[in-house]
């Protein structure tokens, strides 16, 4: 192995550390989970508002309901009483039973005013709620419109970076000695896929631990020389 190798090596671990971190990162991208746990929350959120929307309806068709059976009932309690006192009906029984028929709507009535009154009540506390969880609904999808643009570039930038590696990597490995691209390829394999490092002041690049004087010497020379440690190949870097 030759001096000018040397960084030539490096240059080829360089690019195929790259290649391997841009492929990891390009799988993360293409499985997209961030942008899919961003569309989960904003699912969730749209799911809530509609339910809390139904409820406001529904609550609004009970207020009508409510007020619509007051008026019917003032509707007949008028008309019971019209009679009651207008000399119609002469049976001492019958006018008690319409007493008792106008008392019970005025019950009814008061019981209808009260639950009315507990659905406005629910409807005045619905409506700054549903405010409030369409305001975090609307920032919910501006964070995943805005992630969705910032995951579409970083792809279509792995991607074209990916795309340009392959060119000087096989430029690089023509200029490579065989047997020593073959070595290297086989150390790169067993080793994670770092095999040419550097060796700075006596230490491994790759296992970090401290690399016998005659075989920094010989590294010095540009010499082919293996770390004892984790047969990673040495270059000679200070």
């Amino acid at each position: 192995m030759e001096g000018g190798d040397l960084g030539l090596l490096l240059e080829l671990q360089e690019i195929d550390a790259r290649q391997a971190a841009l492929e990891q990162e390009l799988a993360r991208l293409e499985a997209a989970e961030e942008l899919e746990e961003l569309r989960r929350r904003v699912k969730a959120g749209e799911d809530h508002l509609h339910a809390h929307r139904e409820t406001l309806a529904r609550l609004g068709r009970e207020v009508g309901w409510s007020e619509k059976e007051v008026a019917e009932l003032k509707r007949k309690q008028a008309e019971l009483e019209r009679k009651l006192y207008s000399g119609e009906v002469a049976s001492a029984k019958e006018l008690d039973q319409m007493r008792k028929k106008i008392e019970l709507m005025r019950q009814n009535m008061s019981d209808l005013d009260d639950r009315a009154l507990r659905t406005m009540e629910e409807l005045d506390q619905l409506g700054p709620l549903i405010q409030r969880l369409k305001d975090e609904l609307d920032a919910q999808r501006r964070a995943l419109a805005e992630a969705e643009q910032a995951h579409a570039r970083r792809l279509a930038e792995v991607r074209e970076a990916l795309a340009a590696l392959p060119a000087r990597r096989q430029e690089l490995a023509a200029s490579l000695e065989p047997a020593l691209l073959a070595e290297y390829d086989r150390i790169r394999a067993r080793r994670g896929g770092l095999a040419a490092v550097r060796l700075s002041r006596g230490i491994c690049g790759g296992c970090r631990v401290a690399v016998p004087p005659v075989l920094v010497a010989q590294a010095r020379q540009g010499r082919p020389v293996k770390c004892e440690s984790c047969g990673r190949l040495l270059c000679w870097g200070d």
